[in-house]
């Protein structure tokens, strides 16, 4: 290795530059992908939500004619249920649930106006998710009765701003029509283009007036908690909806009916696609695998120059008894050495220049503008150890098991070929 000082630092080099790769792109396809499933989770499905089965498969045309009658009943004792089988202090601690009712309606200040989609929201729960208070440009981040909080764009198409009244009409569950004037309380900048452009965000109280049903009806309640605690949960109130869902009233057009209450976890809501993001996840580290083993075959010209250039120090070691097991070794360890000097360094800089982006974010406002996804467009990537080890282990074993092509040819020559070479 010091022999050849210049051969040395430009493999390493090579393995040191494919390793920074490996870690900040790891890292960032691992960001999109705790993104998208974080998106997911606090603005759709939560680790799992409760609902009717049939809104459930009307879902993409916000029915407002199936609901769960007595949402607050059900929630108790889902909550019970949780609490009498995980430590309450857990429960306590890492579970949150929230009522949310999700419906279609029509906007408008003046001459303008459009179709928004109407998310209620019991504010003291989901301001803080929701991030109202970091995002607020203009008024107030609180959800006051009788007021709402909009984004940029959709202000900007309605020519509102803050402190503003403007109508908001909606089919009620009865299939009439009810409207209702509501102020502007904030406009806010959300880092998720569709919400931006086409939410309104109301206290529940009011999204339940509007609709006109009563005090305790909900499309669905959702949970959060930890996604260790995901499986057991799941399955503890999967059987308790199983058993006494039909203890629990739905509303719709004929009233008071028997039918179904259900669960839908995170990973069923999102359905393919989250198949899809695994095997995404699968094919990019067969990728890496790839990249480190093109570096890689800058140490494999390398160590084959170094034993072209000492085959007759091969055969002085052959000749005085070094084993042919031994002679590999030799020559393995000297080519795993060049590609950890490299892997190591370069895995480590990839590591902080991942935390470094991690901590600023990289907006993709523009390019999400025109996607009808609830994905944050502040896309961070992962800088966690685990990123940091797939790195290291990736650059440093790869290139060493692109030692072994000319180690094995070392291994087999003849030490009388060999010493010819002197």
């Amino acid at each position: 290795m010091r022999r050849n000082k210049k051969r040395t630092l430009l493999s390493s080099l090579a393995i040191l530059f494919a390793a920074i790769i490996i870690a900040i792109a790891y890292g960032w396809i691992e960001g999109m992908v705790d993104n998208y499933m974080e998106s997911y989770k606090k603005f759709q499905s939560g680790n799992f939500r409760v609902m009717v089965d049939d809104y459930m498969k009307k879902e993409k045309f916000k029915p407002v004619d199936i609901f769960i009658k007595d949402g607050a009943r059900l929630e108790n004792d889902i909550d019970s249920l949780l609490i009498k089988n995980f430590p309450e202090k857990d429960f306590t601690d890492n579970f949150d649930s929230v009522q949310r009712i999700n419906f279609g309606g029509l906007a408008g200040k003046g001459q303008y106006s459009g179709p928004v989609a109407v998310l209620g929201l019991e504010p003291e729960k989901e301001k803080a998710r929701f991030k109202f208070g970091q995002n607020i440009v203009s008024g107030s981040p609180d959800l006051d009765p009788s007021e709402v909080i909009i984004g940029t764009e959709l202000a900007a198409k309605l020519h509102i701003k803050a402190g503003d009244s403007f109508l908001i009409a909606s089919t009620t569950y009865l299939s009439g029509m009810n409207a209702k004037k509501f102020k502007v309380g904030g406009i806010v900048k959300l880092t998720l283009s569709a919400m931006n452009s086409s939410f309104v965000f109301m206290n529940i109280t009011d999204a339940r007036n509007l609709l006109k049903f009563g005090n305790t009806n909900t499309t669905e309640i959702v949970y959060f908690f930890p996604n260790d605690y995901t499986e057991k949960a799941v399955g503890l109130v999967s059987g308790f909806l199983e058993t006494n869902g039909g203890n629990y009233g739905i509303l719709n057009l004929s009233g008071e009916t028997n039918g179904k209450i259900i669960l839908q976890d995170i990973y069923s809501s999102m359905g393919p696609l989250y198949g899809t993001m695994k095997i995404m996840e699968q094919f990019f580290i067969f990728f890496y695998i790839i990249i480190l083993f093109l570096a890689s075959f800058v140490i494999i010209n390398t160590m084959m120059m170094n034993i072209f250039e000492r085959i007759n120090e091969i055969g002085t070691l052959k000749a005085i008894g070094l084993k042919d097991r031994e002679v590999f070794f030799l020559n393995f360890y000297e080519g795993a050495m060049i590609g950890a000097l490299g892997g190591i360094p370069g895995s480590l800089l990839g590591y902080f220049l991942t935390l470094l982006m991690n901590k600023v974010g990289l907006d993709f406002t523009q390019m999400f503008k025109s996607v009808d996804f609830l994905i944050e467009t502040i896309i961070r990537p992962r800088a966690s150890v685990d990123v940091l080890l797939a790195s290291l282990v990736l650059s440093i074993i790869v290139p060493a098991l692109a030692t072994i092509l000319p180690s094995r040819y070392a291994k087999k020559l003849n030490p009388v070929e060999a010493l010819r070479h002197l």
